[in-house]
């Protein structure tokens, strides 16, 4: 199996690499003949029922089609992960679409917040973050900005329904948190999250 592997368009890179039984990912902009990286998963350990991002063992492309996805799937505890990463060319967009099939009751997190809900998305960050919302956060490194942000899992669902994934970042942390929805079980957790490029990255610098 190979160690690392490379999904690329026009505007972004996602480089996946085995660390352990995983596959870990960096996400990097597309600028010209550069490439900037911006973000890092964070990565559980094996034995880690709820680790800091979906433990993902599995990888499968499908480049065929308007919109060439990357499928991964994975499971740690008693819970299974998937994560579709989408390269969107017209939108010049990179979307991640995260559920998790949840068996049992949810812990709480250690920090006490998003109560019954240890389930998240974190990455290191590789650029200056600056938060503009909890849904929302520009990630800055100097001539280039993007702009990250949540978005509703289920497009077709009653707009009164949707509860957004949330944003922070703390030193050189980015955490992506869902909301838990009801405490039943089982059910599925979803959240979706995705990167744009923005030409203001020189003006909200200096801001």
């Amino acid at each position: 199996m190979a160690k690392t592997e490379v999904w690329q368009d026009d505007h972004w890179q996602v480089r996946f690499e085995r660390q352990g039984d995983r596959w870990a990912h960096t996400i990097a902009a597309v600028a010209g003949d550069r490439l900037v990286p911006l973000l890092a998963s964070r990565e559980g350990h094996e034995h880690d029922p709820w680790p800091p991002s979906p433990p993902l063992q599995e990888l499968y492309f499908h480049p065929a089609g308007d919109t060439p996805t990357a499928m991964l799937v994975g499971m740690a505890g008693s819970s299974h992960w998937s994560v579709a990463v989408q390269l969107v060319q017209a939108q010049q967009a990179l979307y991640f679409d995260v559920a998790c099939r949840i068996k049992e009751k949810l812990p709480e997190r250690a920090d006490g917040q998003n109560r019954g809900s240890p389930l998240s998305s974190v990455y290191r960050t590789l650029a200056c973050p600056l938060p503009e919302s909890i849904q929302a956060a520009r990630l800055v490194l100097h001539d280039l900005a993007v702009r990250l942000a949540t978005e509703p899992a289920d497009p077709s669902a009653d707009p009164e329904d949707i509860q957004l994934a949330t944003i922070s970042t703390a030193e050189d942390t980015l955490q992506i948190v869902p909301s838990p929805g009801t405490d039943s079980s089982p059910r599925t957790v979803r959240w979706r999250y995705g990167l744009r490029h923005t030409n203001v990255a020189r003006q909200t610098a200096l801001q």
